[in-house]
């Protein structure tokens, strides 16, 4: 069932934190949160989504992907939602999800890649998001819808740096890259991927920005405000109910 709550929309290249996001939603961030996201490509243009998880020297931990569909003891799993026929996406939908708290211990960075089997560019005219949610009630803290155009044989779209007290840094980014050689699929592009993070400034500009999101104080006061009377009438409801079966 749909249940009303803010959402924290995330925007590309605007870091933000787990525990901004409980500060944000004023909710303690539960042991179950999911990463999840899916993908439709464009038909006729097959792709890969995959999940790549490296350590702080930015080298490989597992991963998955349409070969590989399970990862890191089942914190990681791949799914599509036809008939898993993964060569054949077209208009299918891809599923991952990744469960934080199964991850390993050594688990530093989490990256999502979407890549083309084909070695040529393909058109980036795809559409899909990612969400981070509570798997017990559902309850999203994080979420975005990413639309792009352009061409490059892979690209990241999402990266995760765990912090101290297992706290994460979320980082939405459209990061491209083209590989002329090598064998077809992601694995390459991970590769490519952990080279990126580690030769480059890209995250540490990132996180001298990270929780630039606006808290939505002025809308929980106006919440407080509604349902404050709500609850003095419902506790004065049921006290006069009381009294009553006592009089009886």
């Amino acid at each position: 069932p749909a249940k009303k709550f803010l959402r924290l929309e995330l925007d590309v290249d605007k870091a933000v934190t787990l525990s901004y996001a409980s500060q944000f939603h004023r909710k303690s961030l539960p042991a179950q949160l999911v990463f999840y996201t899916d993908w439709m490509s464009t038909a006729g243009h097959p792709l890969d989504l995959g999940i790549e998880v490296y350590d702080s020297n930015f080298e490989s931990i597992d991963h998955i992907c349409a070969d590989k569909h399970e990862g890191c003891n089942s914190a990681l799993t791949w799914n599509v939602s036809t008939d898993g026929r993964f060569e054949k996406f077209k208009k299918d939908t891809l599923f991952l999800r990744v469960r934080l708290s199964r991850l390993p211990d050594n688990a530093k960075y989490l990256t999502v890649a979407l890549a083309a089997y084909s070695l040529k560019p393909f058109p980036l005219k795809w559409g899909g998001f990612f969400r981070l949610y509570d798997e017990e009630d559902l309850f999203e803290y994080m979420n975005l819808s990413i639309r792009s155009k352009g061409s490059a044989t892979g690209v990241v779209v999402c990266i995760m740096e765990k912090l101290e007290k297992n706290d994460w840094l979320v980082i939405p980014t459209i990061q491209k890259f083209t590989i002329k050689h090598g064998p077809p699929g992601l694995l390459q592009h991970f590769r490519a991927i952990g080279d990126f993070l580690r030769d480059t400034k890209f995250l540490s500009e990132i996180t001298a920005s990270m929780n630039q999101y606006e808290l939505p104080t002025l809308w929980y006061e106006m919440q407080e405000k509604i349902e404050k009377p709500k609850e003095e009438k419902k506790d004065e409801e049921e006290e006069k109910e009381k009294e009553e079966k006592n009089e009886n």
